[in-house]
């Protein structure tokens, strides 16, 4: 894929995915609205995270890891028509497997209760596990079709797609909630309704483009069973365990979190929502479109663009997320009581919220690394190193949690959790990079730590350069205000505050690093000389 193709995909699934997270917040504004960080809030988490757990280790996870490759593979070596019967199979094989979990799963909820005291918070959480339950499958094969499409060069509509997720839930909080009593569980249940509703409607919305695509997508396994769907679930398998663990353990950090306080889902959850903006929209956006590219480079032995492209997509993500990381450390508080602050969500839950921002937002860099750092090997098919990776990860975040609740006091227990979260996706980015940095593909090394520390180098000075004036603009602008802590001043700072350090970040990176930041900037010059019939920006 071209430098221009690549930035142009990448942009694509990048503002989709912004829509989409964007949508998210205001979802999580009125959520904070009507629950705050209360035991109710929490109950919903941890109830939204089983299903999750399914979609991200069947649908956008193992499955969907295992899938392009060899979806992309059949392609070119066998034709269309066997590829598609590769997917129905897939598709048709992981629903079967899911209905039957999500039925025992629902089967559980009940017995669990009355065999166990599980306790009043944890009864909070059972009825609403069993409306969003269903959510699982149809969210897997949304995930799913998604990969499909990726796999065909469609980006589009598959990353919109879960933008719908938040539409259902923010229609169900502005217009069903209010008519609702405040008291009691009928507003949660109402946007838990709304989250099953949601998965219907990802699956809807990518249907008529996978039919342009001339996919004939079915649930019904074709016979005989189509040798690349073996190797699919071979692939996956590893994969799996990997994925599962780290799911799994993403579980138990709620339920950790809940047992920490039973606020501490729910700040992590809204902590969680701001980090995640950045990062689905730089990290995710090329992760997504970069795991097609190399899988296609695989199969031609083109080891150069192979390393080229990775290393392009390292550095950009690098250059976005290290500015975007210290500002909302910086900006923690300001940028909570700005989004949050509103009826329920009270200045205890700014701070508890703020708190759990700035530790994410230590870890948002390295987690971006992390999620470009794993396709290089998915793409060659080796699924065994990130799963030791990503176990020991797991294994280190796990030990963490629990060594940072039994030692900080109760008012930073779930906290912990976040920091937890961090240093764990620092150390496995590393670990996966410094296995790179020793692989070759094609005669060609495919990571170069001494161009990347070059690289991250310049983004944090640059970064560095922009704290200092965005913090202190913040803090003489909201001082202007008779009422600092206000929301308008709040407001008017950040308006100043975060342009300022934008441009001062870019001037930065100019005087630093111009090289870096114009080959950047002339990817999607390029591609917009050439759609209007320019001569191309040069790319360095």
């Amino acid at each position: 894929m071209s430098n221009g193709g690549m930035a142009k995909n990448a942009a694509i699934v990048g503002l989709m995915t912004f829509i989409s997270r964007v949508g998210g917040l205001f979802r999580d504004i009125l959520m904070a609205h009507f629950f705050g960080t209360g035991v109710v809030k929490s109950a919903f988490d941890v109830a939204y995270r089983f299903p999750n757990l399914f979609r991200r280790l069947f649908g956008e996870g193992a499955l969907s890891a295992g899938l392009i490759p060899i979806y992309t593979e059949t392609m070119r070596t066998e034709g269309r028509r066997e590829a598609d019967r590769l997917a129905s199979a897939v598709c048709g094989i992981t629903m079967g497997i899911l209905g039957a979990a999500v039925a025992v799963a629902f089967l559980a909820s009940y017995a669990i209760p009355s065999l166990f005291d599980i306790g009043d918070k944890w009864l909070e959480v059972m009825p609403l596990l069993r409306i969003m339950l269903p959510y699982a499958p149809l969210i897997c094969l949304a995930a799913l079709i998604m990969g499909i499409l990726n796999s065909l060069k469609s980006f589009a509509v598959p990353a919109l797609a879960p933008a719908f997720q938040n539409l259902c839930c923010i229609a169900v909080l502005a217009l069903v909630c209010p008519f609702l009593p405040a008291e009691g569980p009928a507003r949660i249940k109402a946007v838990s309704w709304s989250i099953l509703l949601s998965g219907i409607v990802q699956v809807a919305v990518q249907l008529p483009v996978l039919r342009r695509h001339g996919v004939p997508l079915s649930l019904a396994v074709p016979r005989p069973l189509p040798a690349g769907a073996r190797r699919v679930f071979a692939l996956t398998a590893p994969m799996a365990v990997s994925a599962g663990v780290i799911q799994i353990n993403v579980f138990l950090d709620g339920v950790l979190a809940m047992k920490a306080g039973e606020w501490g889902p729910s700040a992590l959850g809204y902590a969680d929502r701001l980090v995640y903006l950045p990062l689905a929209v730089c990290g995710t956006a090329f992760s997504i479109v970069l795991l097609p590219a190399l899988s296609e480079f695989v199969t031609r032995g083109d080891g150069k663009s192979f390393a080229g492209d990775f290393a392009r997509t390292l550095r950009n993500v690098t250059l976005v997320l290290t500015p975007s990381s210290l500002g909302m450390i910086v900006l923690a508080y300001p940028a909570i009581a700005a989004v949050y602050r509103t009826g329920a969500f009270d200045d205890i839950s700014v701070r508890r919220t703020a708190t759990a921002l700035v530790a994410y937002s230590a870890g948002l860099v390295q987690a971006g690394l992390h999620k470009v750092a794993v396709t290089p090997f998915y793409a060659r098919k080796d699924s065994r190193t990130p799963v030791i990776v990503g176990t020991a990860g797991v294994a280190l975040n796990l030990l963490m949690n629990l060594f940072f609740i039994w030692v900080l006091p109760p008012s930073l227990k779930p906290i912990g959790i976040a920091i937890a979260t961090s240093i764990s996706s620092t150390l496995s980015a590393a670990a996966l990079l410094a296995i790179l940095s020793r692989s070759d593909f094609a005669g060609v090394r495919i990571f170069s730590p001494a161009s990347f520390a070059r690289d991250a180098g310049s983004a944090i000075a640059a970064s560095v350069a922009m704290a200092i004036p965005c913090h202190a603009a913040y803090v003489r602008v909201a001082g202007a205000f008779a009422n600092p802590g206000s929301k308008l001043a709040t407001f008017a700072a950040l308006a100043v505050a975060i342009p300022l350090g934008a441009a001062v970040y870019f001037g930065a990176m100019r005087l630093i690093a111009p090289a870096a930041l114009r080959d950047l900037v002339s990817e999607f010059a390029s591609r917009r000389a050439r759609r209007r019939g320019g001569r191309p920006a040069p790319t360095t």
